[in-house]
């Protein structure tokens, strides 16, 4: 659902944890951020929120509904991608690592966004948010 206000604008969306529901929120996601004039941010929006998106579903057990929320602000987009686990994000991987073929997201989010993070509320759960500033 988009809305719209007198400073802010915001996508909602809620999907089944399944790894087609990324393409999708990709594609909202970038058509959206077309619609609010913020083409230099879809690119890194659209990576990003793949990321944040896959390790919600692939990462977390048992998750019944992923939800995805994104606020322009100018020249702030904020993006929060919830999930019902409370299980804390694990460490960053570094590019040199050898644990893994996998695991990088994180790090793809801390190399592009301007500030992002993990919070708690007390309604349980989890969200990412990341923000990305327009130039």
């Amino acid at each position: 659902m988009l809305t719209t206000g007198q400073s802010a604008q915001r996508l909602s969306m809620s999907m089944s944890p399944e790894p087609r529901s990324v393409a999708s929120v990709r594609r909202q996601l970038a058509d959206d951020l077309h619609l609010w004039h913020t083409d230099d941010l879809v690119d890194s929006a659209q990576l990003l929120v793949s990321e944040a998106v896959t390790n919600a579903i692939c990462h977390v057990d048992g998750v019944m509904d992923v939800g995805v929320v994104a606020i322009w602000e100018p020249p702030i987009l904020r993006i929060e991608v919830h999930d019902a686990d409370p299980t804390p994000l694990p460490a960053l991987i570094g590019p040199d690592s050898t644990v893994s073929n996998g695991g990088r997201g994180l790090s793809l989010i801390d190399a592009l966004a301007s500030a992002w993070g993990c919070s708690f509320p007390s309604t349980g759960g989890k969200y990412v948010w990341f923000e990305l500033h327009s130039p």
